[in-house]
């Protein structure tokens, strides 16, 4: 019998949790740009709509990327 491939209720509570903490540490103007990240929308359509260089959005989404990598570390 294979294995179910979706994540378990627990994991996605975990996942959920991680994204929670990684919003409360960036500053308020990051989270929305974070926000639309992770909903799908790409840099250069957070960049039109926010009306911010596509620099700003992926120095803002490195931040998030280190965050979310020290959440994990801090886990393991």
């Amino acid at each position: 019998q294979l294995a179910d491939p979706a994540p378990s209720a627990h994991d996605e509570l975990a996942v959920e949790e991680r994204w929670q903490n990684v919003l409360a540490q960036l500053p308020l103007d990051y989270r929305g740009i974070a926000i639309m990240w992770r909903n799908g929308e790409k840099q250069t359509e957070i960049g039109a709509k926010l009306k911010i260089s596509e620099r700003t959005i992926r120095r803002v989404l490195v931040q998030v990327r280190e965050l979310w990598m020290q959440g994990e570390k801090e886990e393991s």
